[in-house]
């Protein structure tokens, strides 16, 4: 197609009047062959004018991205991109990064990581040919963009290891160098441009190297010469000096725009790279066996001389010059790991106490910055308190090097202690730098409690120091006072008048109307934390729950901060009954609060989302928690359906998962004709919008089913549609739903059969045909086959003439059962299992697999009456551990951890061991579904790690939690009663089958089945004690007891042989 029409459209789409017409016409060209290679050459036209070449690059990434790589074979078949217009493309593509405006550059290396995701090294070994040519120019000015390009290719193969890294390792053995000689050139040129250069080649060296270190590309082992190289272009870029670029501006805006200089940007990741080579590959003791020689190099060769040019940074920071936030940052992170190591520790020691007076106590005081924008936007100063993604900040970082200096080197705690005793004593003091002293003291709280000579005089210190703060005229110190309460909700208090005294300043600043949101907010978390850790001030919170949660609901809405959520969820779980009252009330503010939100109050689209989904969980724990008072939950089903409504009617998806849950708890104990429209609603959604959420939407529809099955078969509409949704799961090639959502389906079958029985006769041969069905198509995982197994099974149990009427394959099905009986995990599915061989035992249509298989049915039997017995075991000690679970110690905080001496280091060999066994055991065990697992500590390192026992918390399977009227703990149908009757009536009724059976047994399994024969017996007869009693008892009649007992008749209880 002209290049010149679709030059037109893409003008076109910067009209607003002709926009839409004009994108329509571009997705009707776009499968058409010479399309994509022409977009390329419009973005490299450089006599166009830019908007026009930047659309296209954008529109021409987006292809590349959704059409660029082939279907796969079981994929259905779809657009892309036809291979002549790849090659071109693949051509071309280094040359348009070269000499694109770095604005479209950003835009084409995009393409260049999905094309080398697909194409590299098989169909693009070009590639590297194309960016050596660059590198190796003379002209700089192509040097950005073989850069560039070079670091789409390192992302690509960031995160992997090994044999799958192999192509970029080669291509790097020839790159590398290069780029490391650019580098060196580069290194006199400091301006802006020249700095941008050093940056990208530092960015794609940091990702490189940031998650395996290719050692045999750094030189040779024991020298690596190459990797000294880089070492000494990051010391140069971190030590060099430009004093103009390094005077702290007073205005904050400046500092913002130097924060952003490519001076600073360049020594960010160069700092960056110093850290991250430190703490993933330079601290023995804390890394892979792969790396252990290379660690202890990296400490004894670099700890002197990276500590220098950090301990520079720090020296600028504290003579008040400007050093970037990032920098400053990794520079702390590094020197909070050096502290673990005696080597690093004696460079670091000299200064300790100047690193501690002057560069982590002003992190900690209170700023003019701070100051300013609690002023002028204090719930932006919350959310930079408490957000998540940017928790790594200089003070936090701060904190974690104050905490480590003072917990693993001698000396240190005492000198803190000192400087904060000083500062707090000394009338003098600023009411900054008492802000300061209260954060030291929180910020080592943790290792304060644990010993003995200073945990005892926290009494007084909250009584001299903290009490009087949060009082002070200044709110940053009494949100300080609030935050340090928070830190010791662990203390073990002498005096209960003082804890009496920490509840009532708390809810005074949380209540009082004239406080500011910032203070408030440090004393609701400090609530919660008292709340959850120091259960003696539930009864002096008690009466205040009601008026602190409505505070509470009205903070959150000023604020939408969402972890204001969690302590609201903690206060109506520990105070249910005082809550109670409020529950309606509580639950309308959220809603409303969800609707503010909705309409579009947050700042940023990620911040609604994460604070929503609070209130949505926030609703479903005051639902949960007040299960037990059947009148509120009717009235709150009304007030969250209302929610649930707008998010099911508007596709909102990203709260789809809550709302199912929202909907599974309503519908947990009973379901009125309200949430039966639901289900009506929830068809539609998945008429409307697909089955991507089928698994999380199966508890609800587990309920609808199991919950009220009378009202769910009275309308037939809602057993179709629920066989609709299976089908859709299971038969739609195009849903791309993943053997997760199908094994759920298959299980949802069980259930209908299990549950309903007789009631949906003339259905079940229709869901039988879609199990097998699935069954015959191909399966990648255990799980799903054996759900499909079960589903027949399932059936065969519930009616075995209709199944074999059903099932044409039957041989061929029972050879497949047999062989896989050991994938039927768990309880339910042994049992089902059990139940399902007992019923075909005993059937008169015997399949003739079935006498084929005889040898190796009883075998089987036993296989699973094992894994009952160990589910069983699981099950009781659960249990058990649940009704005897006591409450943690009190002086949990005693125990007193190792300082370290100045020659020692802090040594985690079993961590890094144990990183190395998890990453084997995760590459060894392929499951669809969310695992847990346990590792073992072994000492003998050659222990069989083929046990997966060594790795399972327990006997229950992902889907065991949607139970049947099997799984029913009153349920008469036992599987250990049911063996042993079968086995009985086929050796008195038909000996010729019962010895085809038996005959092959050798002694273990002969002992085996006595002692289920044994089982059966005893859960008979326990079975029959429990019904007794549950009529009333036992009845024990007056007997005359003879005085002598005759053994002489020789009548002799019975013997199993």
């Amino acid at each position: 197609m002209e290049t010149r029409k679709i030059l037109e459209l893409f003008r076109a789409t910067l009209d607003p009047n002709q926009r839409q017409a004009a994108e329509e016409q571009l997705k009707q060209i776009e499968k058409i062959i010479g399309v994509a290679p022409a977009l390329l050459q419009i973005v490299m036209g450089q006599e166009i004018e830019m908007p026009a070449r930047q659309a296209g690059a954008i529109y021409l990434k987006n292809l590349i991205q959704k059409s660029w790589a082939e279907p796969d074979e079981d994929e259905e078949p779809r657009f892309h991109i036809h291979e002549q217009d790849r090659a071109l493309i693949r051509d071309s593509l280094v040359d348009a990064v070269v000499h694109a405006p770095p604005i479209i550059r950003s835009q084409l290396c995009v393409c260049i990581g999905v094309i080398c995701k697909h194409d590299f090294p098989g169909r693009w070994p070009s590639l590297v040919d194309k960016i050596v040519v660059y590198l190796q120019s003379p002209d700089a000015g192509g040097w950005p963009g073989a850069i560039s390009a070079l670091l789409a290719l390192v992302k690509v193969f960031e995160y992997r290891k090994g044999t799958e890294r192999a192509p970029l390792d080669e291509a790097m053995n020839l790159l590398l160098p290069l780029v490391q000689q650019i580098m060196e050139r580069l290194m006199p040129n400091v301006s802006q441009s020249g700095l941008m250069m050093q940056r990208l080649v530092l960015k794609m060296f940091f990702a490189l190297t940031q998650h395996y270190l290719p050692l045999p590309l750094l030189g040779n082992k024991g020298q690596w010469e190459r990797f000294r190289g880089w070492m000494e272009v990051v010391r140069q870029v971190l030590d060099r000096s430009q004093p103009e670029l390094e005077k702290k501006p007073e205005d904050e805006d400046e500092r913002d725009e130097l924060e952003k200089n490519e001076w600073w940007k360049t020594k960010k990741w160069a700092m960056r790279i110093l850290y991250r080579m430190f703490e993933r590959y330079g601290s023995p003791g804390g890394v892979t066996k792969e790396y252990k020689d290379f660690a202890q190099y990296y400490l004894n060769t670099y700890s002197q001389g990276a500590l220098e040019v950090v301990f520079k940074i720090m020296n600028a920071y504290r003579q008040g010059n400007f050093v970037a936030e990032k920098v400053l940052r990794d520079a702390i992170l590094y020197l909070r790991n050096a502290v673990s190591h005696a080597h690093s520790w004696k460079f670091m020691k000299p200064h300790a106490n100047a690193m501690l007076t002057d560069v982590i106590f002003p992190l900690m005081c209170h700023t003019e910055d701070d100051e300013r924008l609690w002023k002028d936007d204090p719930i932006e100063y919350i959310r930079s308190r408490y957000d998540a993604i940017d928790a790594d900040t200089a003070v936090t970082c701060g904190e974690q090097l104050l905490n480590a200096m003072c917990k693993k080197r001698k000396g240190v705690l005492p000198t803190c202690i000192q400087l904060v005793t000083q500062l707090l004593n000394d009338p003098a003091t600023s009411p900054q730098r008492k802000d300061g002293a209260l954060h030291i003291v929180g910020a080592i709280a943790d290792i304060l409690l644990k010993k003995d000579q200073y945990k005892e005089q926290f009494d007084d210190v909250l009584i001299r120091y903290v009490f009087p703060s949060m009082t002070a005229p200044f709110p940053f110190l009494r949100a300080r006072a609030a935050w340090l309460i928070s830190k010791l909700s662990n203390l073990k208090f002498n005096r209960d008048e003082v804890l009496q005294e920490v509840v009532r300043v708390l809810i005074a600043a949380l209540l009082n109307k004239d406080e500011e949101l910032p203070v408030k907010v440090e004393a609701a978390f400090a609530i919660e934390a008292f709340v959850t850790d120091q259960h003696r001030t539930h009864q002096y919170f008690q009466q205040h729950i009601g008026t602190l949660c409505l505070e509470l609901l009205q903070i959150l809405r000023s604020t939408e901060n969402d972890d204001l959520t969690n302590v609201l969820q903690k206060l109506v779980c520990a105070f249910v009954n005082e809550v109670a009252p409020l529950a309606n009330s509580i639950c309308v503010h959220l809603a409303q609060t969800f609707s503010q939100i909705m309409d579009g109050a947050g700042d940023t689209e990620g911040e609604k989302t994460i604070v929503a989904m609070g209130l949505l969980n926030t609703m479903e724990t005051i639902l949960v928690v007040m299960e037990e008072q059947p009148e509120v939950c009717l009235q709150l089903e009304p007030i969250l359906l209302q929610v649930v409504t707008v998010i099911l009617d508007k596709s909102i998806m990203e709260f789809y998962e809550e709302a199912f849950s929202l909907i599974a708890s309503l519908t947990e104990k009973h379901i009125t004709p309200a949430m039966w429209q639901v289900f009506e609603g929830l068809y539609r959604v998945i008429e409307r919008d697909g089955t991507e959420f089928f698994v999380e939407l199966m508890p609800a529809l587990h309920n609808y089913i199991t919950v009220d099955t009378e009202a769910f078969l009275q309308d037939p509409n809602r057993l179709l549609a629920i066989c609709t949704v299976i089908k859709k799961v299971l038969m739609d090639d195009s849903a791309e739903v993943g053997e997760e959502a199908e094994c759920h389906a298959a299980k949802l079958i069980e259930v209908l059969i299990l549950q309903c029985r007789h009631r949906i006769q003339n259905v079940i041969p229709s869901l039988l045909q879609l199990a097998l069905e699935r069954l015959a198509k191909t399966i990648k995982t255990s799980e799903l086959r054996t759900m499909c197994l079960q589903v027949v099974v399932a059936s065969l149990y519930h009616d075995i003439n209709l199944t074999l009427s059903v099932v044409s394959s039957m041989d061929a099905f029972v050879k497949q059962w047999i062989a896989d009986t050991d994938c039927f995990l768990g309880l339910h599915d042994r049992k089902i299992c059990v139940l399902g061989l007992c019923a075909l035992l005993q059937s008169q249509n015997k399949p003739a697999a079935l006498q084929e298989c005889s040898k190796e049915i009883l075998p089987s039997l036993i296989l699973l009456f094992d894994g009952l017995k160990r589910a069983y075991a699981a099950k009781a000690l659960e249990n058990a551990e649940t009704d005897s679970e006591e409450e943690e110690e009190d002086d949990e905080y005693c125990e007193v951890e190792e300082v370290l001496s100045t020659d020692e280091d802090e040594i985690d060999e079993e961590g890094a061991e144990y990183l190395e066994t998890l990453e084997r055991k995760v590459k060894t065990t392929q499951s669809p579904f969310p695992m847990t697992a346990q590792i073992v500590d072994d000492e003998d390192e050659d222990d069989d790690d083929d046990d997966d026992d060594d790795y399972s918390t327990g006997e229950e399977t992902a889907l065991e939690c949607y139970a049947t009227p099997l799984d029913d703990e009153e349920c008469p149908v036992d599987e250990y009663i049911i063996f042993k009757d079968v086995l009985i009536n086929l050796e008195r009724n038909d000996p010729t089958w019962y010895t085809a059976l038996t005959n092959s047994l050798n002694e273990d399994q002969r002992k085996s089945v006595q002692e289920i024969f044994t089982l059966a017996d005893q859960r008979k007869a326990a079975a029959e004690s429990k019904e007794i009693l549950k009529r009333g008892g036992y009845e024990f009649r007056q007997q005359d007891v003879p005085s002598s007992f005759n053994f002489g008749n020789g009548n002799l209880p019975p013997t199993l042989s």
